[in-house]
């Protein structure tokens, strides 16, 4: 099984039982691109430390 079906798999499971926001969905998704949080924050218009709250709620929802 290839990893980025498991990964998938797992954001599928978070999405169903927790629900993620729609800033939780824009962070993992450029997250999962290989963007950083520096990136992230500015695509976002976001200050690095809320992509890293984000990116910090994500793991604890997908598990990882």
């Amino acid at each position: 099984m290839r990893f980025d079906r498991i990964h998938q798999s797992r954001i599928d499971a978070a999405e169903a039982a927790y629900g993620l926001t729609d800033d939780e969905r824009e962070v993992l998704s450029l997250s999962r691109r290989g963007k950083s949080v520096v990136a992230i924050g500015i695509e976002l218009g976001m200050s690095d430390s809320t992509v890293k709250r984000r990116r910090a709620s994500l793991r604890s929802k997908i598990g990882i």
